[in-house]
């Protein structure tokens, strides 16, 4: 586990470029668990002992505002490769990359964030968790069918709420459509329907 380097406004570029490194910014860690890229950032003169991410890092919230949030923590992915992350992050990098998935589930899972969230310190408004406090953090090593069921379940639990958000977010879209056409005429509600709202009264 390592957190991310500081960097200065004026090393930040929107371009790439042959010495500059892609960096994972906290904007770029949505609070819905989801990494949003449409902000991309490089950086010149970062440190050589900057840690990059592979194709099975993790990376953690460190430092927020919102003691909720630090102890987040999200997958990398093969368009996350060599990046970097800020201060306000963790790169974690499992010994075994297999072991990636169990450990983002253990991390994930509610016991485990609130634990890190009530250990969060800092006397001003951001808080911070301590690299050191989440080396110390004892994983359950469960045998290896019982890793695999449990990422099993949690996939396809991770796979209803999907479907569920993208539902929720049709029906709030149909329904602001709806609105907007019959404040502005697009509609005529007819009488038939208040009376069937006096039968259901």
């Amino acid at each position: 586990m390592r957190s991310g380097p500081s960097w200065q406004a004026d090393q930040e570029s929107s371009k790439p470029s042959d010495d500059a490194v892609p960096v994972l910014k906290i904007a770029n860690t949505r609070p819905d668990g989801t990494i949003d890229l449409t902000d991309r950032a490089y950086i010149t003169g970062l440190p050589p002992s900057t840690a990059l991410l592979s194709e099975s890092s993790l990376v953690m919230i460190r430092t927020n505002g919102n003691r909720a949030r630090i102890g987040n923590v999200y997958r990398a992915n093969k368009e996350l490769v060599g990046h970097a992350v800020s201060a306000f992050q963790i790169a974690i990098r499992p010994h075994d990359p297999a072991d990636s998935e169990y450990l983002f589930r253990f991390v994930q899972s509610g016991p485990v964030q609130a634990a890190i969230s009530a250990e969060a310190s800092g006397s001003t408004g951001l808080g911070n968790i301590a690299v050191k406090w989440l080396r110390g953090l004892e994983l359950p090593w469960l045998s290896e069918d019982e890793r695999r069921s449990i990422i099993e379940i949690a996939a396809a639990i991770t796979e209803v709420i999907g479907k569920a958000q993208v539902d929720l977010r049709a029906a709030h879209d149909a329904r602001a459509m709806l609105l907007s056409d019959l404040l502005h005429g697009g509609y005529e509600i007819p009488d038939a329907y208040d009376e069937l709202l006096e039968r259901a009264g």
